[in-house]
């Protein structure tokens, strides 16, 4: 584990608050079907597969400044899904695309209102929603020259308003969970394993608003927790008769 670095306690301070229950949760399976997990008694509903706009989904997230439920399709559209009918509704379509066979990665910066759409090649893109607009930045690297092999990612502090967030993100090829800052340049520092080395995973960040932050990592039909500092994992529970790819933690109501 040569690329893990130490990162000081002052980096991670917004995200080692109180630990945040996940809620409710919507898990993306199979090629397009969506799920909705209560994470306080397993009991797992909806089922729903996703319309409105073709193709496949390859990645979800809720956007904190709208609290709606977005995806990236395969094509390159940004779509707006509602998570209770699956009902998808186009946004803009992205200038620029993973390359394909990567892996994908979605999830929103709730400071600066962007999409963050990552590949397991390395390629590390900035969208802007409402007009497709893309920013390619730097590809992810570790110091030690490591090859990086990123299957998901997730910012910290996310809801509308913060003023401060960090990215982490996994390795699955290493079985890592990393910081990447900053975000735009790609620079990864390994924190620690997460006890798997999968090759598609869910991961998500449950924010409560005021510094505390959550993190939890789907591997197949396992829910996870998972220590920021360290990387360890907790299994919490088991969803029954699917195996997820991707999952997004909806805002509370």
């Amino acid at each position: 584990m040569s690329a893990i670095k130490s990162v000081t306690a002052a980096l991670l301070l917004s995200s080692l608050a109180a630990p945040v229950m996940a809620g409710t949760v919507v898990g993306l399976s199979g090629e397009n079907e969506l799920h909705r997990l209560d994470t306080d008694s397993w009991v797992r509903t909806g089922g729903v597969t996703v319309t409105g706009v073709e193709g496949r989904v390859l990645g979800i997230d809720v956007r904190p400044a709208d609290g709606r439920l977005y995806g990236v399709f395969a094509d390159g559209t940004l779509a707006t899904i509602d998570p209770m009918t699956g009902l998808a509704t186009k946004v803009s379509t992205l200038a620029v695309m993973l390359p394909r066979g990567a892996t994908a990665t979605v999830d929103f910066n709730p400071v600066a209102d962007k999409l963050r759409v990552m590949g397991s090649d390395g390629t590390n893109l900035r969208v802007t929603v409402e007009t497709g607009e893309v920013v390619a930045d730097g590809s992810h690297a570790y110091e030690d020259g490591t090859a990086p092999n990123i299957i998901a990612g997730a910012y910290t502090n996310s809801h509308a308003g913060t003023e401060k967030t960090q990215l982490f993100n996994i390795d699955g090829a290493a079985g890592w969970l990393v910081l990447q800052d900053p975000p735009n340049d790609g620079k990864l520092n390994a924190l620690g394993e997460i006890g798997v080395k999968p090759a598609e995973a869910g991961f998500d960040i449950a924010s409560d608003g005021k510094g505390g932050n959550a993190a939890w990592l789907v591997v197949k039909d396992g829910f996870h927790s998972v220590d920021l500092e360290s990387g360890r994992t907790t299994e919490m529970g088991k969803i029954d008769g699917i195996s997820l790819r991707d999952i997004a933690i909806l805002p509370a109501t």
